[in-house]
């Protein structure tokens, strides 16, 4: 009969380090950068151009100053929302590796 040193399924004596995370390639962090930077991108157009447009459109009397003051009041409800959105996401840490 021969005998087993330790039963199976028994723990080694030499324990093993857990695996490190895998870190992002030069290629994926490239890639994100350039999402993070077309995202910045569309949203400073976008925020020039709702204040942009109604200003030259009442300028040119094609609206009126009510319709301007909604619309720049609807761009101050939307900047506030993205500053406390973004504030409360960092937070967090989430927002820490930008």
């Amino acid at each position: 009969m021969a005998l087993c040193p330790r039963p199976l399924g028994a723990a080694s004596d030499v324990e093993t380090a857990p695996a490190a995370p895998a870190r992002p390639s030069a290629e994926t962090l490239a890639a994100g950068r350039r999402w993070i930077d077309a995202g910045k991108f569309l949203t400073g157009f976008s925020a020039v151009g709702s204040v942009a447009i109604p200003a030259i459109l009442f300028h040119a009397q094609k609206i009126t100053g009510g319709a301007l003051a909604m619309e720049l009041g609807a761009v101050a409800v939307l900047g506030g929302t993205a500053f406390a959105a973004d504030y409360l996401n960092s937070r967090d840490g989430y927002y820490a590796g930008y």
